[in-house]
Parts: structure tokens; sequence; C-alpha cells
């Protein structure tokens, strides 16, 4: 084997093993509280993008997700763990919640884990649910308010 191939053979080698390490490091940082509010927030936050651009094309609201879904060419897992509401025509008040996540995210109590291992949180987090309101704005709502304003979900 020429030095060629084995440097070759070394540096497919390094960068297979910095992918693995990246990919872990980022499985572990998502799969932290820290980590699933992020993500939470970005999955409402480009619902709420979704639904702008949808009202815009059709000036009406999406009758389902999945109408939404189809329309916006978005896959299923846009909305795992996402419920939707269709608003009543136009009276609906800017703070009605449209989307929301289904359950709450727990509260992290400081000390406990939060962004991954070696980085616990510096001070209490609270459960906070996350919601989509008509005017498309995101919020973190306290377990209490998020009770008041989330409909039940259709039985």
């Amino acid at each position: 084997m020429s030095r060629g191939t084995i440097a070759l053979m070394v540096m497919v080698l390094l960068f297979g093993l910095g992918a693995i390490f990246v990919a872990r490091e980022m499985k572990t940082t998502l799969s932290s509280p820290a980590g699933v509010r992020l993500a939470s927030q970005e999955r409402l936050r480009n619902l709420a993008t979704a639904l702008g651009a949808y009202r815009q094309a059709h000036q009406a609201w999406p009758e389902s997700q999945l109408q939404l879904l189809r329309d916006r060419k978005l896959a299923m897992g846009a909305v795992a763990g996402v419920l939707y509401r269709r608003p009543a025509a136009n009276a609906a008040p800017p703070d009605q919640v449209v989307f929301w996540r289904e359950q709450l995210l727990p509260a992290v109590a400081r000390g406990e884990p939060w962004a991954g291992p070696g980085q616990p949180a510096e001070r209490d987090m609270p459960a906070v649910g996350h919601v989509v309101t008509v005017d498309l704005a995101f919020a973190a709502l306290p377990p209490d308010e998020f009770a008041r304003r989330v409909p039940a979900a259709p039985r």
C-alpha cells in the first residue's frame, strides 16, 4: 500500500469517528430537558410560519392539521405531539390558542440535569406548555394558564 492510500484511510477513519462523536453529542443535547424545550419551541414556530403562509394563500384557516401538512408539503413528523384547533370565523380573540403541545414540559429542579451531562440547571425551571395563538405568536404558558387556555382534546 502506498503512503497516499494509508493517509486517505486514516483521514476517512478520523472523519467517521468525528461524525459519530458529533451525532452522539447532538442526540444527548437534544434529548436533554433544555434540548426538548428548544425543539418544541422551534417546531411550534415553524408550524406558525406554515400556518401564516397557508392563511395568506387561502384567506382561510385549514380544517385540520392534515390539510395544512398537505398544502405546505410538510412531513407528518412536523405535527408530532402537537394538536390544532381551527378558530371560529374571524371573531377569535388574538390570544386564542390554535396549536399546542399535547403535554406540558416537566419542571426541572436546580441542580438536576438540564442541558446535558455535567450541565445542571442553575435555577428551578418550572413546567411549561408551549402554544401558538391566532395571531401566530409563540408562548410558553405556566401549567394553570395552559390548562385554562388550551381546549380539551376532542373525544
